[in-house]
């Protein structure tokens, strides 16, 4: 075989990857691709992946509509083709907040708000308060009512 060959059934499947785990990523199931989000890359990778799953997916399948579909196929291939890569490269840096999914949104305000589990965490009374990223040394007083380790005459916790 050749590369003209299975290089359709390459992308296809490239796609298809893609487009499951596009999908999986906007329904709020696979949420293991924000580990890529800031750090690799600053837009949406996983929500990306849908668009270019469908755009690779296109190109697998614009292999046998050109050789073999109508005319008004091959438009409607490249109408679909064109924008979804495109707007698949740009949801790698970027994404409009009307595509964003509504648990995307919603974990958004949680964090602004602090009521997401790291921010309840971290808080006063918390799991990891003073426990995190916190030098003892400038570590924040103990909050009104809340008993506070004493000091010795140094000005050192005990």
């Amino acid at each position: 075989m050749t590369v003209e060959q299975w290089g359709p059934w390459v992308a296809a499947a490239i796609g298809l990857v893609n487009l499951v785990a596009g999908i999986q990523a906007y329904r709020g199931r696979y949420r293991a691709w924000l580990m890529l989000k800031g750090s690799l890359f600053p837009g949406w990778p996983g929500l990306a992946s849908l668009y270019l799953g469908v755009a690779f997916t296109l190109i697998g399948v614009s292999s046998w509509v050109m050789d073999h579909g109508p005319s008004a196929l091959k438009f409607m291939l490249f109408i679909l083709l064109f924008p979804t890569l495109v707007l698949g490269i740009i949801a790698m840096f970027w994404l409009p907040p009307m595509l964003l999914p509504a648990w995307v949104k919603e974990t958004r305000r949680k964090f602004k708000s602090g009521q997401d589990r790291l921010s309840q965490a971290m808080a006063p009374g918390g799991a990891l308060y003073r426990r995190l990223g916190v030098d003892p040394e400038n570590q924040p007083r103990t909050p009104p009512g809340q008993d506070s380790p004493e000091e010795d005459e140094k000005g050192q916790r005990n």
